[in-house]
């Protein structure tokens, strides 16, 4: 029964088998009855709620509980003080609260696992979906902060008063900053970075695509399609040195040009947009995430920059829905189940105690679809 539906809770009179009864036996002796008061029926009720994830962090009051499942204040007080015996709850004090404190040895791992977002549009991404439902069906709790890193200014200050709330025990960070992944190993909170370039001297677990494999075989297919203004558009702040050594390697000249300031917002990186087709236009993007990939698409094609008969285009991003496409954009593909088994298999290690800093990249293949070809002109 989830206090949530607005249901009354029903009290029930359990049976215990006796020491030495038959467990193949659908009836145990009737000696074996005892019968549980009021107050431990309702403690294991909640205990059951808690270690499923029905709550985090904090409990309601005495109060609210007595209200929603419609028993006495005294009830409830008395279940929740056989909790704190268990070590499940910590009482905070007077109008305070009781905190959730689940034991390493509680009979679901009874962790409660931060996603942290580089920005909104990640909460709904497979990736953080999948990895939720995995790690609630794996007996976690999971929390997702209201705001994103990007929403926060990747400002250590406001993402620490985030952090204090949420009370998890472990965090996997989606793009996070330098500073930001710096914070954390101050801490002393086993941290996952997704995605991002930052994590090789860090004593931290990372996983991602392999993004260098997808951009080097990216590029490399646009200057066999003549492709010379080539521009690589990122908001994770990273500007990987591959992605101009390829362009150096193919005689290109290289720049800021190349890798431009696009900004964490929406207006920014629609100016970054409009000041690349100002002056030299490129004829050929490559661009980091989904939902930019497609905000990009549909701005310039308002100005005129069609796909691919005007400019190339190429996301390095991935979605199992690409391949229902009959006509597919020109993207990077990937395993993504290998990136979701991968952080929640960190999340079990360190839920039992084990150090687990290990770095894995998932490979990546390029796919040419639709949206790439020559160079205007040149075809």
């Amino acid at each position: 029964m989830d206090m949530r539906t607005g249901a009354f809770f029903t009290l029930l009179i359990l049976p215990f088998p006796a020491p030495g009864h038959d467990p193949n036996l659908n009836m145990p002796c009737m000696s074996a009855f005892r019968v549980l008061s009021p107050a431990r029926q309702l403690a294991a009720h909640l205990r059951e709620e808690i270690l499923r994830g029905g709550w985090t962090g904090r409990l309601p009051g005495a109060r609210q509980f007595a209200r929603d499942l419609d028993v006495s204040q005294r009830l409830i007080r008395d279940a929740l003080r056989l909790l704190e015996e268990d070590g499940i709850l910590v009482n905070q004090g007077h109008r305070r609260g009781r905190r959730i404190a689940i034991p390493r040895n509680a009979d679901a791992p009874g962790s409660t696992v931060g996603l942290f977002p580089y920005e909104a549009a990640d909460r709904s991404s497979y990736e953080m979906v999948e990895v939720q439902h995995r790690l609630m069906d794996a007996g976690h709790s999971v929390t997702i902060p209201n705001r994103s890193l990007t929403r926060l200014g990747m400002d250590v200050k406001r993402i620490s008063r985030v952090v204090g709330q949420a009370k998890a025990d472990a965090w996997v960070l989606w793009t996070a900053s330098r500073e930001v992944l710096e914070w954390f190993i101050g801490r002393n909170t086993p941290i996952l970075a997704y995605a991002g370039q930052l994590t090789l001297e860090m004593p931290i677990a990372s996983v991602a695509p392999d993004f260098e494999q997808a951009i080097t075989a990216a590029t490399r297919r646009l200057v066999e399609l003549g492709h010379r203004r080539i521009v690589l558009l990122t908001r994770a702040g990273a500007k990987p040195a591959y992605f101009l050594d390829e362009l150096k390697a193919h005689g290109i000249s290289t720049g800021p040009y190349n890798i431009p300031d696009c900004g964490p917002g929406p207006e920014e990186f629609r100016r970054c947009l409009d000041s690349l087709l100002a002056v030299t236009p490129p004829t050929a993007l490559l661009i980091d995430e989904l939902h930019t990939f497609h905000a990009a698409h549909d701005h310039l094609a308002r100005r005129g920059f069609i796909a691919p008969e005007r400019i190339s285009l190429v996301c390095l991003d991935f979605h199992p829905s690409f391949e229902l496409w009959d006509r597919p954009l020109a993207h990077v593909r990937w395993d993504i189940d290998a990136l979701v088994r991968r952080m929640t298999r960190w999340v079990d290690n360190v839920s039992r105690g084990r150090e687990d800093r290990r770095r894995t990249k998932v490979e990546t293949t390029f796919v040419e679809g639709g949206t790439i070809g020559p160079v205007p002109g040149k075809g």
